[in-house]
């Protein structure tokens, strides 16, 4: 594990720990929640599996074959679709811990934080997380999610620089975009919203989402 990350995993250990000691008089399924958690772990961890498995497939090379192409666009999308599975897991465990009453196949994070039974808690969790998905970053990541589902071709550009061949000359993470707006037809790239750099932002921002709420549910939960 990146010693960069040592006290984050830690911390959802212990948190793993402690919901595993709940007194079975609490009306939570303890199990249940143990469970769920463990998911969510297992998800986020599978993301940064997938940033890494990115960064390491786009190093500067003299030639680059669209095979090459290819696997990236796997752990791209890969990516995207295990870091949104992550935060439908979040809400899972929120169902859980404040009661929601949701079918478990039925959870979609973003209706589940707008839900009337949450915002009717009052609580610091709704708050938080209904102001988050409004950030801009959170438009775009779950935009792109979508795009990444239903689209028919990976949904980036590759745009070296200059009038050259791109499969005759080195390529770098550095040339792999984004559309700077997605529902665009064609899209508009203008070399402002690299993938691999977007992605660890993404990754980053879901990351202390998860720190954040489960601060707010432990004080719900212990």
């Amino acid at each position: 594990m990146n010693k960069e990350y040592e006290g984050y995993f830690n911390y959802l250990k212990e948190l793993s720990n402690k919901i595993e000691q709940l007194p079975s008089n609490v009306t939570i399924d303890r199990d249940i929640l143990y469970l769920q958690h463990e998911t969510t772990v297992y998800k986020i961890k599978a993301a940064r599996y997938f940033m890494n498995k990115m960064r390491e497939l786009l190093p500067v090379r003299e030639a680059i074959s669209l095979d090459d192409i290819n696997v990236f666009s796997f752990q791209v999308d890969a990516f995207l679709l295990t870091l949104s599975s992550t935060l439908d897991s979040l809400g899972a465990e929120i169902n859980l811990v404040y009661n929601l009453e949701y079918n478990k196949n039925e959870i979609y994070f973003d209706g589940l934080v707008k839900d009337r039974r949450l915002i009717s808690l009052e609580s610091d969790l709704q708050g938080y997380l209904e102001e988050e998905i409004y950030q801009s970053w959170y438009s775009y990541f779950r935009t792109l999610r979508n795009q990444t589902a239903h689209r028919l071709f990976p949904f980036y550009a590759i745009l070296p620089e200059g009038p050259v061949q791109l499969w005759h000359r080195p390529i770098t993470t550095k040339d792999v975009y984004f559309p700077d707006d997605i529902r665009a037809q064609p899209p508009h790239f203008d070399k402002r919203i690299r993938v691999i750099s977007f992605c660890e932002r993404m990754l980053e921002n879901v990351m202390q989402l998860l720190l954040k709420s489960y601060r707010f549910m432990e004080t719900r939960l212990l």
